[in-house]
């Protein structure tokens, strides 16, 4: 069994013949729906980068020749591949694929020359339909324009043109793909800067994905959904699936059927009970045992057990959370560290000024970072209609990053 636990992009992993869960299914679902905007949020490292390569190698025109390391075509063998209203579209579709990782400068000049940065290379990677003879001297001189600058201090500007330019090569509105949308605002908050980022991407976001009628659909990840200063407010209706509602629940990460395929592939069926106890524990939707996939593929790959997922990532933000939220956080974790369960709230939209603050925010957002799990929701009130949840501590993996904290406070 060949592994590659380094690249979230499909080429690398499926194309070369590396282990791949197929979750291609998603792909005809997606599209057939009606949203026009979806967001997802899960965890950090649940396969959301390698979902978005998934969607752009499928429907991108610049991939349709894309074949496996057997000289087979890329998405054959796969779900997708079935069936016949989705053959015909692939290849069909352009995309466009921003990220805001990777921030240097954080701030909202910073956040806006990342993004034009990211858009001057989306603007590369269509050249070729400078010569198409489908674009006139005033669109050709435009082109030119953005690929050199990505619409400088408005990169939502040259998001909006190469939509437009697309459409005229293509025949199609192209997608547009963000990954890690929110991933530059735990710098932010930290730093003291919160609103001015938040600024920055709101204009981004409204601009590029909402007033643009020249996009076919839009899909963004991150880790939270997010409230401060209405960052998705001017939206018409997006479809936002996360944690406790989605309508893709098995998309990103491993269900149970998965891992046992995957523990007898590798000869480690025996190991069932041990993985469970330490990687299982993630509830998404209707399905009650989500692994995570970076730590499930790492013990594969190592064949042992280790904190993999956990020592990925310094967790500034959860860590952080912990050592220095009020004391009525820091006893309720501790009452979870015990192995008791807590009921909450979660609010939807999460407010980062109130992290330190108010317990709901901050189970909340350890909540959508995986540091904690639903065990069960409770109707509190039909109208207006809320929720309150039980959580708890998912797995063992999670429970040592408590421990740890808790021991060096």
């Amino acid at each position: 069994m060949r592994i590659n636990v380094s690249s979230g992009r499909l080429t690398d992993i499926y194309g070369q013949g590396f282990l791949y869960v197929d979750k291609t299914r998603f792909l005809r679902d997606w599209w057939f729906e009606g949203n026009t905007v979806t967001l997802i949020t899960r965890p950090r490292r649940f396969g959301k980068s390698l979902l978005l390569s998934t969607v752009q190698s499928f429907f991108d025109p610049n991939f349709k020749d894309a074949r496996k390391n057997d000289g087979t075509p890329l998405f054959e063998g796969l779900e997708v591949w079935n069936d016949d209203r989705m053959r015909a579209l692939h290849g069909t579709v352009p995309v466009i694929s921003l990220c805001t990782s990777g921030l240097q400068d954080v701030s909202g000049a910073g956040i806006r020359e990342l993004l034009a940065y990211r858009v001057r290379i989306q603007y590369s990677n269509y050249k070729g339909i400078l010569q198409s003879g489908k674009l006139n001297d005033v669109e050709k001189e435009q082109f030119l324009r953005y690929q050199s600058d990505g619409g400088g201090d408005k990169p939502e500007f040259a998001v909006l043109a190469l939509c437009q330019f697309l459409w005229f090569v293509y025949g199609a509105k192209p997608i547009i793909l963000m990954d890690e949308y929110d991933a530059p605002l735990t710098e932010a908050l930290v730093k003291g800067n919160l609103d001015d980022v938040v600024s920055a991407l709101r204009t981004f976001y409204v601009a590029a994905f909402k007033d643009n009628d020249f996009m076919s659909k839009c899909l963004i990840t991150g880790i939270t959904r997010i409230a401060q200063k209405s960052l998705f407010s001017d939206f018409n209706s997006p479809d936002i699936d996360t944690m406790i509602n989605s309508s893709y629940p098995t998309v990103l990460g491993y269900t149970q059927d998965d891992v046992k395929k995957l523990l007898e592939m590798a000869g480690l069926e025996d190991e069932i009970e041990k993985v469970r106890h330490v990687y299982d524990g993630y509830t998404v939707g209707a399905e009650r045992h989500i692994y995570n996939p970076f730590s499930l593929n790492h013990f594969l790959k190592k064949r042992q057990l280790g904190r993999f997922w956990i020592d990925s990532s310094q967790n500034t933000l959860a860590r952080d959370v912990i050592r220095n939220g009020s004391p009525q956080i820091q006893n309720v974790l501790a009452d979870l560290l015990e192995g008791k369960t807590i009921t909450t709230d979660l609010p939807v939209n999460l407010i980062y000024s109130n992290l330190y603050r108010q317990p709901a925010s901050a189970f909340s957002l350890l909540f959508s970072a995986g540091f904690l799990k639903l065990v069960s929701k409770m109707i509190i009130s039909e109208f207006p209609y809320k929720e309150s949840y039980e959580v708890s501590i998912p797995n063992e993996e999670v429970r040592s990053f408590y421990s740890e904290i808790f021991t060096n406070v």
